[in-house]
């Protein structure tokens, strides 16, 4: 017996929301985010994504899944045409879901930065910290705005592009604070 696409869409939308929610709990409750808590009154700036890309998408992505529901309440409930097809409907609230699910793990990411160190807040995962002093080389980053990548030895530690909300800043912090790694950089 397959599956009908109304029940595998609401399992697909209920376990991306469940992950957003565990994604969000379980990096809060880490020995890296007490940590955290304790280093965040030092916080200079926070280099971030713009804040209306992530309203513009969950937006969007709120409406997609919306869509997506009613539709499979209407295609579910339907008697006059038995032989509606909700694979449309199932497909629109997989993808609401999905977007709602990476729309607020866009939101964790960032870097706060100390005088002394950069936060890194992946899009998964607990927060990691980066002292200013171990980074041993800066990258351009690849991106269509540009950006930078900072390293420590071969591992990239973090990466930041130009389009970023203090993105000069992030800049000018290093070049205060790491001046020989700065100076080696061509950005």
């Amino acid at each position: 017996m397959v599956p009908s696409p109304v029940l595998l869409a609401l399992v697909v939308a209920g376990v991306l929301l469940l992950l957003a929610a565990l994604n969000g709990l379980l990096a809060a409750m880490s020995p890296a985010a007490a940590e955290w808590r304790d280093h965040r009154r030092e916080v200079l700036f926070v280099v971030s994504e713009r804040r209306w890309v992530r309203i513009l998408l969950r937006s969007l992505s709120v409406v997609i899944l919306i869509v997506g529901v009613i539709s499979l309440v209407v295609v579910s409930s339907s008697t006059r045409t038995p032989q509606a097809d909700p694979t449309g409907a199932a497909i629109c609230t997989v993808l609401g879901s999905a977007g709602v699910f990476f729309v607020h793990v866009l939101g964790r990411w960032r870097l706060a930065v100390t005088p002394d160190t950069v936060w890194v807040f992946h899009m998964m995962g607990s927060p990691r910290r980066v002292p200013i002093a171990d980074i041993t080389r800066l990258e351009t980053y690849a991106s269509r705005y540009g950006g930078v990548q900072a390293r420590v030895g071969k591992k990239k530690v973090f990466a930041a592009s130009g389009s970023f909300r203090q993105y000069g800043r992030l800049l000018e912090h290093l070049r205060a604070t790491a001046p020989a790694v700065y100076a080696s950089w061509r950005g």
